[in-house]
């Protein structure tokens, strides 16, 4: 399926109402994107559903068992003929960008992608080696679950498809985008009124001089990702 996400999770209905409004939420309902959320608890053991356990050597907290996690992507992978590729929201993971972003919104033409949300302490390591599974963080922070860390990652991506925004330029404009092929933050935005509190929108964005109001736009850019770069 073309822009098609699968996600394996322990809270299903936290996906809700992020997916249902704003830009993503639109690009949903219009059919730009797509979403399947498989529920980890339906392959959980026994009669209470049992999906994680303590960690071999001892340590707090809890480990999602392999053998459950195996069978949810067993599960993915023959649905989906095993054209899909599987990511894992780690805090361990390559850090996710908009060159990821870009990248995966090119593998969702010809593939679906496979979001695993852990919780806790994470999941068996065989599970990552065994699936080959690439790990992805958003930052060098710890949340409470990776269903959190996935809509961002699913926000990222959908914004870049066909479709999803308004207006193209937008995307092409903003951070992180190329700018004649270098990677810049955007430059400051303005709009009405032109004083505001004793402060002046700058004179050029208002000369309706384009190569002029483009040569500074990039010339900010410049000065702040210069400035992000010193912190």
């Amino acid at each position: 399926m073309k822009n098609h996400f699968v996600i394996i999770s322990t809270l299903p209905e936290i996906f809700t109402s992020p997916f249902s409004h704003g830009v993503v939420g639109k690009a949903l309902k219009n059919g730009v994107w797509s979403i399947e959320i498989i529920n980890l608890y339906d392959f959980g053991l026994g009669v209470h559903k049992k999906i994680d356990d303590t960690p071999y050597g001892g340590g707090a907290g809890m480990v999602m068992m392999a053998e459950v996690l195996g069978n949810a992507i067993n599960f993915v992978k023959n649905k989906y003929s095993e054209n899909i590729d599987f990511y894992y929201m780690s805090p361990r993971g390559e850090i996710f960008n908009q060159n990821i972003a870009k990248k995966i919104t090119n593998d969702l033409k010809n593939k679906s992608i496979c979001i695993v949300c852990g919780r806790f302490e994470g999941i068996d390591q065989r599970i990552l080696d065994f699936f080959n599974i690439k790990e992805l963080s958003i930052g060098q922070y710890i949340l409470s679950n990776g269903d959190i860390a996935a809509i961002v990652m699913i926000d990222s991506v959908v914004r870049l498809l066909d479709g999803a925004l308004g207006n193209h330029e937008s995307e092409i404009h903003e951070s992180f985008s190329n700018f004649n092929d270098e990677a810049l933050l955007e430059h400051d935005q303005y709009s009405k009124p032109a004083i505001w509190n004793d402060l002046k929108v700058p004179d050029i964005l208002l000369s309706g001089h384009h190569e002029k109001i483009n040569a500074w736009r990039r010339e900010n850019s410049i000065k702040n990702t210069k400035k992000l770069l010193k912190k």
